[in-house]
């Protein structure tokens, strides 16, 4: 059996290949870790290290006082967490 976990694409799923789809390194740390265990892991590429703390739902208007400050906060290493469940 192959679980697939992708972030957004723009390709069909791929035929016979459980597809497990998400949106953000958090999200495929957990469906990586739900796909567990496995005999073999590839990982094709890296999710960025670093994500803003404080997402907001709306547009940010402007406003008098600047630019608003993004404070980041560093994204989970996957392939770090996987390394311990070995």
């Amino acid at each position: 059996d192959v679980v697939l976990v992708s972030g957004p694409v723009a390709i069909a799923d791929p035929q016979g290949v459980k597809v497990l789809h998400v949106e953000s390194a958090r999200e495929m740390l957990a469906a990586v870790e739900s796909a567990l265990p496995a005999d073999i892991f590839i990982a094709a590429a890296a999710v960025a290290d670093w994500r803003v703390g404080t997402a907001v739902a709306e547009k940010m208007k402007k406003g008098t006082s600047g630019p608003p400050s993004l404070g980041l906060v560093e994204n989970p290493d996957i392939l770090a967490t996987l390394a311990t469940h070995a």
